[in-house]
């Protein structure tokens, strides 16, 4: 059987990276987003887009059908999107996080009932972040409550899922370089000080780093692997707030 990656919330940042890396290794790779873009604009043409409104439930199930239509069953299904409406809104973040999964997840699992299973099994990933267990200042209550709702979810899927020979983790970043952010990024020396000081690896993650985490977690290596939420965050969130403010204000001894 060959694989087929279904990547929702693709056309950007680490979902693009994922995309490109799979297809460059010869994969099929269906991307699901919001706006209409063509493989080579995702870097490569062998990726077919689909656009779609994930939020709209009876739009989903043709959706669906036609990505299996060109690209065959899917192996491999990988969660990217996320709610970018303005303020703390509760039903936006139902919507598009914990709806629009539950919703694709269920029709996934039906479409390939009775399928024989490729090798290392079917994989799903959920990409999720720190703010799943810890608290950023700049987010609002609904996006910390999704985050960490999406991580049990997970867990109950990959128990309810497992004999089915489908894997669910997922994978929850710190700050991240993106294609969109990185000029932003780089450009504001105080605050890539700071994270040299206070990451202990000493620096941002990049797309391409949390693509290749999801890409294991979906390949044959990760085949014992189920119901884990790996934080890829260069180790930050390993330590007390008092160390890292002491570290940003120079007050090491």
């Amino acid at each position: 059987m060959h694989r087929h990656s279904i990547i929702i919330g693709g056309t950007k940042g680490s979902g693009r990276a994922l995309a490109r890396t799979l297809a460059a290794a010869g994969e099929a790779v269906s991307v699901v987003g919001r706006r209409t873009i063509t493989g080579a604009e995702l870097g490569h043409e062998s990726i077919r887009t689909f656009s779609c409104d994930i939020t709209d439930s009876a739009a989903l199930p043709g959706l669906l059908a036609d990505i299996a239509a060109q690209n065959g069953p899917w192996t491999s299904l990988a969660f990217f999107q996320k709610f970018r409406g303005e303020g703390d809104t509760w039903q936006g973040e139902w919507d598009v996080s914990i709806r629009a999964t539950t919703n694709i997840v269920d029709l996934c699992v039906e479409q390939t009932a009775g399928q024989g299973a490729p090798e290392g099994g079917r994989a799903i990933v959920v990409v999720g972040s720190v703010a799943g267990r810890t608290v950023i200042a700049d987010q609002p209550v609904s996006y910390h409550a999704a985050k960490a709702a999406l991580e049990h979810m997970v867990r109950c899927w990959a128990v309810r899922l497992g004999p089915r020979g489908i894997r669910v983790n997922m994978v929850s970043p710190h700050a991240v370089l993106k294609d969109e952010s990185k000029d932003f990024y780089l450009g504001y020396t105080r605050l890539m000080e700071l994270y040299k000081e206070i990451i202990p690896l000493g620096r941002m993650g990049t797309s391409e780093e949390i693509a290749g985490v999801i890409r294991f977690l979906c390949s044959e290596q990760a085949s014992y692997v189920t119901g884990q939420n790996i934080l890829v965050d260069g180790g930050i969130t390993l330590q007390m707030s008092e160390g890292l403010i002491r570290k940003a204000l120079n007050m090491e001894r």
